[in-house]
C-alpha cells in the first residue's frame, strides 16, 4: 500500500497525519518534532507559543 503524508494549518492549529502503526507514528514524530520551532515561525511568525 502506498500512502502520502499530509499536514496543514487551520487557524492557529498545526494538523499532522501520522502512520497507523504505533512504531511508525513514533518514528515520524521523532523526525518532525525537532523542526516544530521553525514550522511555528514560518506559519505564525512566532516561536514563543503565543
Amino acid at each position: 500500500m502506498l500512502s502520502r503524508a499530509c499536514s496543514g494549518v487551520r487557524g492557529q492549529t498545526l494538523i499532522l497525519s501520522v502512520p497507523g502503526s504505533e512504531r511508525a507514528a513514533v518514528e515520524n514524530l521523532r523526525a518532525i518534532l525537532p523542526a516544530l520551532p521553525a514550522v511555528e515561525m514560518a506559519a505564525f511568525g512566532t516561536s514563543d507559543g503565543s
